[in-house]
């Protein structure tokens, strides 16, 4: 019972995580610049949108902070089912005003038009800016409350130890107890296919990326794929070899927020030689990765990975092109950008349980 209820747990905070950060990258990224432009003109609105967004955009910067320890933290867990309501709210609203601008930019006609300039002008525009400036003024009030209390919960302000902690506690690894895991078949099933299909691809390497929101379960599927010996009842891959048949070579690497080219190297070169790697020069790691993957056809998982900037990925990616054909990089992100960045061929996005 207590296996069931924590698990109820995780797939509604995972939720709520999935429906705040949705709504805020919304509302940051398409309405608010939307609004921005349309608006620009009207007296007073302008800094007041201003200044709604600023405090959008801080929140926002400490988002992941709070999705990440909201388990350990009921106050925390609260505070964010809040925000995902009030920012739901303010999407309505802004969205009403997004409306406003469509209908505007929209008119075709001459009759249209003329409706349109009537509404947005004499009294039916002093009543819009009237009616607009005063629910921004009130999502500003709701949104302060929420700003201020960044703060009370050191968001974004724990220090080194605790983000080492963190880190610490967010490590992964290979192993699962496959009779503990129901409800995934299907997608290990789905992702085992993508692994063992080589298609008509010329290259060397592909990128799998599995994405979703905190805690709904990629890494746990992950390790179901990574571990499959072939043994799971009906399931069939079209009379293809297991993944643990198939690979020369399996890996795995928990990346987290740190992306860092040397550790990388370092924890590749252990997991595939089982030894621990005394190196630390880049470039006797390189050597040593190009020598470790030649003409093996690998698999090699990077679990939990944060990092956004291409220049990052182009250089580990150039080193993973000495395996063999059919060799496989298997990504998990909360990221859709991740996926973008690393060129995936095939991508899965994980929902939660039903």
């Amino acid at each position: 019972m207590a296996t069931r209820t924590t698990l109820s747990s995780s797939i509604e905070t995972a939720i709520v995580s999935a429906t705040v950060a949705t709504t805020f990258s919304f509302i940051l990224n398409v309405l608010f610049p939307l609004l921005r432009e349309e608006y620009s003109l009207l007296s007073g609105f302008k800094d007041e949108l201003e200044k709604l967004e600023s405090i959008f955009t801080r929140i926002e910067s400490v988002l992941h902070d709070a999705m990440t320890r909201q388990l350990k933290d009921r106050a925390l867990q609260d505070w964010l089912v809040k925000l995902t309501d009030v920012a739901c709210h303010a999407e309505d609203v802004l969205d009403k005003f997004n409306f406003d601008v469509t209908r505007r930019n929209a008119a075709s006609s001459q009759r249209c038009l003329r409706e349109v300039r009537d509404f947005f002008s004499g009294n039916n525009q002093l009543k819009f800016r009237f009616v607009m400036a005063h629910k921004i003024k009130e999502l500003r009030g709701k949104m302060d409350s929420f700003s201020e209390e960044v703060s009370k919960f050191n968001l974004g302000q724990g220090g080194s130890e605790r983000l080492i902690r963190d880190q610490n506690e967010r490590m992964t690894h290979s192993f699962v107890e496959s009779s503990d895991v129901v409800g995934r078949d299907k997608e290990k099933k789905e992702v085992v296919a993508m692994l063992l299909n080589n298609g008509a691809t010329s290259t060397n390497l592909s990128v799998i990326a599995i994405h979703g929101v905190g805690g709904i379960g990629k890494t746990t599927l992950v390790q179901l794929v990574y571990n499959d010996t072939g043994n799971v009842g009906q399931l069939t891959y079209n009379d293809r070899a297991s993944v643990h048949a198939y690979f020369d070579l399996k890996m795995w690497i928990c990346v987290s927020d740190d992306f860092d080219l040397s550790r990388i190297l370092k924890c590749l070169i252990e997991s595939a030689t089982k030894k621990k790697c005394e190196v630390d020069d880049l470039d006797q790691l390189q050597i040593k990765t190009r020598e470790v993957l030649h003409r093996k056809r690998f698999l090699l998982v990077l679990d939990d990975m944060w990092n956004e900037e291409p220049q990052k990925w182009e250089k580990l990616e150039n080193l993973l092109r000495s395996g063999d054909r059919g060799s496989k990089v298997m990504v998990t992100t909360r990221s859709l950008k991740v996926s973008s960045i690393i060129n995936s061929s095939q991508n899965l996005q994980l929902s939660p349980l039903g």
